[in-house]
């Protein structure tokens, strides 16, 4: 089941070469919104909702998804590895950030979010 649900992710990205990009260099979300993308991370479930943590600690939200199913074990830190595609976007929908002398800024209530994502587990 696992080689098959890796099968489908590798046809899916291959069906859209044009909107698909590789992002294990680039992590400046902002300039891939509104295409095709394909992170790998493991799965993390926050108050916001679920989520991914790469690698290298960029986080990514799922649209639509509070929380991933049990067996992806993202209580805490002992969340499972991930591969999920989907087309990025941004939402303005975090908790904003007021500091000391009142001010607050727009970003600081951003988060980057996957649409149509289809995900599913590394093997181990």
């Amino acid at each position: 089941m696992k080689k098959l649900l890796i099968v489908l992710l590798v046809l899916l990205t291959s069906c859209s070469t044009s909107l698909e990009t590789d992002i294990s260099s680039d992590r400046d979300f902002s300039k891939l919104l509104g295409k095709r993308i394909t992170v790998e991370g493991t799965a993390a479930n926050t108050k916001f909702g679920a989520l991914v943590i790469t690698n290298d600690n960029a986080s990514i939200w799922i649209d639509k998804l509070e929380s991933w199913p049990a067996q992806y074990n993202a209580e805490g830190d002992n969340g499972k590895t991930v591969i999920v595609t989907g087309v990025i976007i941004e939402k303005f929908d975090l908790p904003v950030v007021v500091n000391k002398n009142g001010q607050s800024s727009k970003t600081s209530s951003r988060k980057y979010v996957l649409t149509e994502a289809i995900w599913g587990l590394l093997p181990d």
